[in-house]
């Protein structure tokens, strides 16, 4: 045989499995651990006194009858949310956090005011899904919650 081809040997193929698999245990481990640093994963403190009142808020919630929509237009993020007759609604109190689903170093919760028929605020986002976390409070006291999603191109 030439130089170009030597003979494959036990030895030689032992350090192309360790080598192989040192390359798919370092890419899981650094795929692990951007997962854990950017995203905590935790919506609630305990998820299991949070689904103990779901229910209630929930139909609390839908007894208001409103609906919520997001658009971004010019720098400003607008939130509408309407009653059932399509008319904007009675709102108390207003308020919304502004996120990224994968993680929190973007979040901001911006200043809204209320125009009339719609809330908004400037906000500089970037290209990519943005989260849009509403909440706001009904003049009698039930509390609307609702997470929008947003794409921006």
């Amino acid at each position: 045989m030439s130089g170009f081809l030597k003979p494959l040997t036990g030895r030689k193929v032992l350090v192309i499995v360790l080598v192989g698999f040192a390359i798919i245990i370092a890419a899981n481990l650094s795929l692990a651990v951007s997962a854990i640093a950017t995203n905590p994963g935790l919506e609630v403190r305990n998820g299991y006194v949070a689904s103990q009142k779901f229910e209630q808020r929930r139909e609390l919630q839908d007894s208001l009858g409103w609906k919520a929509d997001v658009l971004y237009k010019d720098g400003f993020i607008i939130v509408e949310i309407v009653a059932a007759d399509g008319r904007p609604a009675d709102v108390g109190e207003f308020a919304a956090v502004v996120r990224r689903p994968t993680h929190q170093r973007e979040d901001s919760a911006p200043e809204f005011k209320f125009s009339g028929q719609h809330y908004s605020a400037p906000v500089d986002l970037a290209r990519g899904r943005w989260n849009i976390d509403v909440k706001a409070v009904s003049a009698d006291g039930r509390e609307f919650e609702q997470r929008l999603s947003i794409r921006i191109r």
